[in-house]
């Protein structure tokens, strides 16, 4: 009979088990023996297996066990897989009229050793036959440890009904796989149960920082229903440890069930209390499992017990046949890869900012070389680029460590506290995920890319994930090092200029400059008396205007005899009657680029939220990691603006964290949980989404600073009024449609979306009124343009490729996701231990600084033309002509002022070819 039996195995051990139609056959054979009324075992010999056929009549009252013995053939056999295949007739079934209505209730156990398992529903499956009357059929998988002693030899099988039925059973044995191979085949489901498992071993070995088990489904057995969960315990467990060592089968639901008992708790458990957590995840495609030193249970040498099981969650769910196969592999020098992977996200992306900037440096000095042959190495002002330092930078830097030590609410100040919050709260919350999932075994409960983890050697977290944002603060430190340049070299060319002006207008250059004769170079303006001078009537006077831009700080063309007297009074800090050249320089409109270090800092804070959240990524934890995304997006929205003022910006400051930061984060934490379905209380819901509408009614109010120039203009005004409607909108929709805002991502997706928008539209505005507007349709200007911002193709470039690699899912992180769902399209490594997710962070870190560098440049560009300097490659404005311009342009009131200086001497006539100060 063995002969016959139909073969599902392959040629590297897995066992075979009959197939039904096999068992039908045999069904009617058995219809035409003499039912045996004592119990017998019959063995059948085969090279590689043992096989017996079992018969005996069955009653209600009588419980039937057959006694099996093998050879001595098999006694060195050390572990095998043990298949069961019965099959119960009633001898006399009831008919209820045409139709048989006999059914036998058949229970069966086999014990070998002193374990005894029960087969049942739980371990196979049971069915009546159709077509035949009276029939039940049973089919198991088992997989047993072969104990030591003369019970070794010894296997029983107990079957009892509850009618009378002749009873045949089917028992092979089969060897089992080879512990030491790197690959094997494991047979799941069909008829031989929803469980299986296997023995593997981890060599002794100092050098072996991690072990990985790689599981794949087989395209032909692959089923959405189908969900199959794998558990990793070592010998030592005590799970398995009895069977182990002691000889018998593995009880599956009596395995499955020890592995939950772990009692959740974070005091700080026993030895015996972690050698009962199993590593464990579900899949229905694909996974990998990963033992290192850092996890539980941690890696060691030994025997190692791999379990798995078909729908555990889902018993009265049927589990197809399916075949997975398993490998094997070791990972060695896992400190090594980790400097490795550490240097790379340091140094790739400050090697490709520097490179930018040195681009951007040879973009500069080209146009120079091209401008006026007169204009001396003194004059440039180069605006973004990072020079070496020198005694300037060393005055500057002391004065931001004292502003340090007296910081004041402004926005970096303001987002280190946040930031000081962000760690005491969230990463507390986060943490706890991870230490569920550590004290559980689970991996079910973090949705890493289980396919490119790379666990540390004392830390079981995702150390690549940790890495790949390192990225961020290199970018955070170059925005705020640029920042801190720009600075200093604009403060250095503005000295230098007032420098010049104060010799121009000095008239006793051995004391300074008196207020009588400040007041006498207004009422040499004046000439009608009338106490006020235009911009005009001063350039036909100076021919230059850069004294009457300095003056004028309402920039309204106009300078009246108090405003030119209270400016000499707020320039004498000493209040001694004189102005000198010193004070001149002190008293100059120093750029401010405070924005810009805030949005280093948010860089910063944005590769710490990142990290907490990839601790142990989930929905419920997704909140951290854009908690501070949506800040850049902000901090880059308010970056042209000027924050120049003292009270009131200190105070937008402050109202940004109060009543726009805070109550996103809240709202955040509190949309997360309806996400997820947590929460169900349906009146609570729409308490919380007519509040969160109300504060957004009041918060696009705050788009009023950002669209702010000296007059917002028509344009200006109805563009904000429709952005202010589309974010009012979409909230609107989000929360009275849920699945509109599940389908975004959840409610922190939803913010964030919001904030790009918003930054978006603003930037894009804010770009044209302080640098598109004023280009011409001049070739040369045109060009000085495409070659000052040659390095934005570099930034549209590695912005593209991140927001690809952003797209390609290396894990799914959604309200609705399963975590087999995630495992299944996990992705492996790209290069070293990095996968498409870690780029991401790479490039959207760099794509973020080039960003930020851009901003940057038209910030100080604005800043030069309101103080009179003239930019590289642009016309000059005819000082001669009125100053009113269009409202929506009204930053260009100061102009670009074409003012020639000579090195020691005065100001000469502009229209000459004498040295130009250019930006």
């Amino acid at each position: 009979m063995a002969k016959r039996h139909k073969s599902y195995c392959t040629n590297i051990g897995v066992l075979e088990i009959m197939s039904s139609n096999w068992l039908i056959s045999a069904f009617f054979l058995l219809l035409a023996e003499e039912a045996a009324a004592v119990p017998y075992c019959t063995a059948i010999q085969s090279s590689d297996e043992e096989a017996f056929r079992c018969a005996a009549l069955v009653t209600d009252e009588v419980n039937t066990k057959f006694l099996m013995r093998s050879s001595n053939k098999s006694s060195g056999v050390e572990h095998f897989a043990l298949y069961t295949n019965l099959s119960a007739v009633i001898l006399q079934p009831p008919w209820n009229g045409s139709e048989c209505s006999g059914h036998a209730d058949v229970e069966a156990s086999i014990q070998y050793m002193s374990d005894v398992v029960q087969l049942n529903v739980n371990h196979g499956f049971a069915a009546a036959g159709s077509g035949n009357c009276g029939s039940t059929f049973m089919s198991t998988r088992l997989y047993c440890f072969r104990g030591e002693g003369a019970s070794s030899s010894r296997l029983y099988m107990s079957v009892q009904s509850d009618e009378n039925a002749q009873v045949v059973a089917y028992i092979r044995a089969r060897p089992g796989n080879n512990e030491n191979h790197k690959s094997i085949s494991m047979d799941v489901g069909g008829s031989g149960g929803r469980s299986a498992f296997h023995l593997f071993t981890i060599p002794e070995d100092d050098e072996l920082d991690l072990w990985r088990l790689s599981m794949t489904v087989r395209e032909e057995f692959r089923k959405p229903t189908s969900v199959y969960h794998a558990y990793i315990m070592h010998e030592t467990s005590p799970c398995v440890s009895k069977v182990v060592n002691s000889g018998g089968c593995f009880d599956a639901v009596r395995v499955w069930s020890c592995t939950q008992s772990v009692p959740v708790s974070f005091r700080r458990p026993t030895a015996f209390g972690n050698l009962r957590i199993a590593m464990s995840l579900s899949f229905s495609e694909s996974a990998r499992m990963t033992i290192s030193r850092g996890s539980l249970p941690r890696l060691r040498s030994g025997r190692w017990v791999l379990f798995v099981v078909c729908n555990i969650r889902s018993p009265h769910q049927g589990c197809p046949e399916a075949t997975i196969d398993v490998k094997f592999s070791a990972g060695y020098n896992q400190r090594k890869k980790l400097w490795i992977g550490a240097l790379i996200m340091i140094f790739g992306p400050a090697a490709i900012l520097f490179a930018v900037n040195a681009m951007y440096w040879l973009a500069y000095l080209f146009l120079y070389k091209m401008s006026s042959p007169s204009l001396q190495a003194q004059d440039h002002l180069w605006p973004v680029f990072m020079s070496l330092p020198g005694r300037m930078h060393l005055d500057m830097l002391r004065e931001k460590v004292r502003l340090i030590s007296r910081p004041i609410p402004f926005f970096p100040a303001l987002l280190a506290l946040m930031i000081d919050v962000f760690l005491a709260t969230a990463a507390q919350f986060v943490i706890t995920h991870y230490g569920l999932m550590v004290r559980t075994g689970s991996r079910d409960i973090c949705f890493y890319n289980e396919k490119c983890f790379s666990p540390g050697v004392i830390w079981d977290i995702p150390w690549n994930n940790f890495l790949s944002n390192l990225a961020y603060f290199v970018a955070g430190a170059h925005t705020m090092l640029q920042a801190f340049f720009a600075e200093v070299r604009c403060r250095s060319f503005l000295r230098r200029t007032m420098s010049a002006l104060y010799k121009h207008l000095n008239l006793q250059t051995e004391t300074g400059l008196t207020k009588a004769q400040w007041v006498r170079l207004f009422d040499s303006v004046d000439l009608n008396g009338s106490g006020s001078v235009s911009r005009q009537e001063w350039y036909t006077q100076y021919s230059h205007a850069l004294a009457f831009d300095f003056i004028d700080r309402n920039q309204d063309g106009l300078l009246s005899r108090e405003e030119w007297s209270n400016a000499f009074d707020r320039m004498d800090i000493d209040g001694d009657g004189y102005l000198t050249e010193l004070k001149f320089q002190i008293s100059a409109s120093q750029i401010d680029l405070r924005a810009f270090y805030a949005v280093g800092t948010t860089f910063v804070a944005e590769g710490i939220g990142s990290m907490c959240y990839h601790l142990c990524p989930s929905v419920e934890t997704f909140q951290f990691d854009t908690c501070f995304m949506i800040p850049i997006a902000n901090l880059l929205t308010i970056a042209l603006a000027d924050w120049s003022g003292t009270d009131l910006d200190t105070i937008s400051a402050l109202r940004y964290f109060v009543y726009i930061l805070t109550p996103v984060w809240l709202i955040n934490f509190i949309g997360t949980w309806y996400d997820i379905d947590v929460f169900d209380c349906e009146w609570l819901y729409w308490l919380y989404s007519f509040l969160v509408v109300v504060w957004t009614l009041a918060a696009v109010t705050a788009l009023n600073r950002v669209f702010a120039t000296p007059k917002i203009g028509k344009h200006g005004t109805w563009l904000m009024r429709a952005l202010q409607a589309l974010v009012i909108l979409m909230v609107l929709v989000a929360y009275v449609e849920p699945s509109v805002r599940r389908g975004l991502g959840g409610t922190a997706n939803t913010f964030l979306l919001l904030s790009i928008i918003v930054m978006i539209v603003v930037v894009s505005r804010q770009i044209y009124l302080q640098d598109l507007q004023f280009v011409t349709c001049e070739v040369s200007e045109i060009g000085g343009r495409i070659i000052k911002y040659s390095y934005m193709a570099v930034m549209v470039f590695v912005a593209v490729t991140s927001i690809h690699f952003f797209n390609e899912k290396v894990a799914i992180v959604a309200p609705d996701a399963t975590p087999a769902q995630s495992h299944d399209i996990n992705q492996n490594c790209v290069f070293n231990i990095f996968d498409l997710h870690d780029y991401w962070h790479f490039l959207s870190a760099v794509a973020l600084a080039l960003f930020a560098m851009l901003l940057l440049d038209i910030r100080v560009n604005s800043w030069a033309r309101k103080n009179g300097i003239q930019i590289l490659f642009e016309q000059p404005v005819d000082y001669s002509s009125a100053s009113d311009s269009d409202p929506e342009s009204s930053e260009s009131l100061e102009g670009l002022d074409p003012e020639t200086v000579a090195s020691d001497a005065g100001f000469e006539d502009p229209r000459s070819e004498s040295k130009v100060y250019r930006l």
